[in-house]
């Protein structure tokens, strides 16, 4: 450890990948972030393995007298713990409080949910495919509620090709949950969910998202939209 660590090499190695890690998370993934990233991490994982074979093979190359120096070894390692604690402190501010893109990131990890879409045709499936899709990776309360418009658009040959609202309901827990649904065919070949989302709810009757889906099973779709 001490001969990585009063290492110039290492130390400068390290400082780029602690510099381009705490980009990548500030920023995401911008001109050669990740490239240099991924290639200072060979570096450093290079020289790792170099000194831990010369050191079980008792063959550690002898260090220049300058890193003999105690002096040196206390420099070196107050740069290693100031690089580790600055870059440290703007990872850790990107991860919160939304202040970066990795914030973003775990957000996206912890309230979305992206399902395949299967029954995209509205003429065949209906609006009730959509929710049969979402059903098989996440369980809907039986109950749903819109908090805004339906917004469906489709192609006339029954594709759909976007979706968009908010719906809400209390699960078998009686717990309260609210759905976020958006797809764009031109973006992505799944439908996307984000879930605790802010929630004004009042379970009005006339909210239902039952009585649409009986509506359009009801309704012609295709014969109206040929005639239109």
């Amino acid at each position: 450890m001490l001969s990585l660590l009063t290492n110039p090499l290492f130390i400068f190695v390290y400082w780029i990948f602690c510099y381009e890690l705490a980009l990548l998370c500030m920023y995401g993934r911008i001109d050669h972030t990740v490239s240099i990233l991924f290639v200072s991490t060979v570096f450093l994982i290079s020289i790792i393995a170099f000194t831990a074979i010369k050191i079980v093979k008792g063959k550690e190359p002898q260090p220049n007298k300058k890193i003999h120096v105690k002096a040196w070894k206390y420099v070196s390692i107050i740069i290693i713990i100031v690089i580790t604690s600055f870059y440290g402190m703007k990872i850790y501010q990107s991860a919160t409080n939304f202040g970066g893109e990795l914030a973003w990131f775990i957000d996206r990890l912890k309230n979305e949910v992206s399902v395949e879409f299967e029954h995209n045709n509205i003429y065949v499936d209906g609006v009730e495919g959509i929710f049969t899709d979402i059903n098989k990776e996440y369980a809907l309360p039986e109950k749903l509620y819109m908090e805004s418009d339906f917004h469906l658009e489709f192609n006339p040959d029954g594709t759909i090709t976007s979706i968009d609202t908010f719906v809400y309901g209390e699960n078998a827990d009686e717990k309260e949950e609210s759905f976020l649904i958006t797809y764009d065919q031109d973006k992505a070949s799944t439908i996307t969910i984000r879930v605790n989302g802010y929630l004004h709810a009042d379970y009005d009757e006339d909210k239902l998202v039952e009585p649409l889906i009986r509506t359009v099973k009801v309704v012609p779709v295709k014969q109206t939209v040929s005639i239109v």
